[in-house]
């Protein structure tokens, strides 16, 4: 049997295409030329994380760092091949005692979750969820995020995730730019998805959503680098994780329930209120500057980006997009970005640049 898969060699943000042949002697992992990558032995492979409704899911072998993600319908085929794979695990101990930690967040939860409408208070909570848990939470969004897009594009699930090793490598040089300054520090990690319109976000955890569409919206490099700057400056302050807290917090508590298949409805609420909802005036500020500082900080030039968010200012009220509605721009803001703008450099060349837009295409 052959089936596809994003394979990552778990040391860049970047994932591959591949096809993988699975028999019960374990998983042959080939590019598109049909070249063999790795082979990974049945006896080695793991479950890194477990699927939760229509949410992808990841495999390893004997610990390494490569990984594969999976569509949710190929696990029962895993499961005709592979029998002694654990795909889904009863609660142990360990388990009970972080639901009974949970059971216990829940009840403070029910006292102060009036209180979760003030953005400070749902920063410091935020700030208290730990990483494992946040990026778990972000893996489950973005499953459910993609479902949501798909249905909109009248599209299968399946066919929603690009990969173009030329793009991909314009997207590590852009990366590679932008990782030289104040974003340097932030983990973040790429999910490049086949969508007919720009999209463009952050969930928890530091995963980003970018469609193939976005690229040809932004119109150049730079204001391309200018969006992957802002987008991480979600990623550095936490906004998608409090934003989410603060709209809906018991989903959210829902969602972060180790328990199996349990969340898969507050998932998918919680993926299509980020969906249709952008964040605050004050976040987009602060964001604002993170990027110009940013652009800034590497010499990059910074007007295209600033003439992207002018734009769009005009589309407030019936935003074009959805890339424009999760990030609603101030008159305020595009005027700091446009006189605060001192770059010179460009980002990409206009070769790399053609790759780039041939992402998902």
């Amino acid at each position: 049997m052959r089936v596809r898969a994003l394979y990552n060699d778990g040391r860049s943000a970047v994932s591959h295409r591949v096809t993988v042949g699975v028999d019960a002697s374990g998983l042959a992992i080939m590019a598109a030329d049909e070249r063999k990558i790795s082979m990974w032995p049945a006896a080695g492979l793991e479950l890194v994380e477990r699927p939760i409704g229509r949410s992808p899911f990841r495999l390893g072998c004997g610990g390494a760092a490569p990984r594969l993600t999976f569509a949710a319908s190929v696990i029962e085929s895993f499961a005709e091949y592979y029998p002694d794979l654990k795909l889904r695990h009863a609660p142990g101990p360990k388990a009970w005692m972080q639901m009974g930690g949970w059971a216990a967040g829940a009840l403070v939860f029910s006292i102060v979750g009036w209180l979760l409408a003030a953005p400070v208070l749902a920063q410091s909570v935020a700030a208290m969820i730990p990483e494992p848990a946040k990026e778990r939470l972000g893996n489950q969004l973005a499953g459910q995020a993609v479902a949501a897009i798909a249905e909109r594009d009248g599209r299968s699930y399946d066919d929603m995730f690009c990969y173009n090793e030329a793009s991909a490598a314009s997207l590590q040089r852009l990366f590679a730019i932008l990782a030289q300054g104040q974003a340097a520090n932030v983990r973040f990690g790429l999910l490049a998805i086949d969508s007919t319109q720009p999209e463009l976000f952050a969930l928890p955890g530091g995963q980003i959503v970018m469609s193939g569409a976005l690229p040809d919206q932004a119109g150049g490099a730079e204001a391309l680098a200018g969006l992957m700057a802002h987008e991480i400056g979600h990623v550095a302050m936490d906004h998608p994780t409090a934003t989410l807290l603060q709209r809906d917090p018991v989903a959210v508590l829902f969602s972060l329930l180790p328990l199996d298949g349990s969340s898969a409805a507050f998932d998918a609420s919680l993926a299509n209120q980020f969906l249709e909802h952008g964040y605050r005036d004050s976040d987009e500020e602060d964001v604002e500057e993170f990027a110009l500082s940013v652009l800034n900080g590497i010499g990059l030039l910074a007007e295209p980006y600033a003439v992207y968010r002018a734009a769009g200012v005009d589309a407030a009220d019936n935003p074009p997009d959805p890339v424009t509605r999760m990030h609603p721009v101030s008159e305020g803001s595009a005027a700091m970005l446009q006189e605060g703008g001192v770059g010179r450099l460009m980002a990409l060349d206009a070769v790399q640049w053609q790759a780039l837009r041939q992402l998902c295409r």
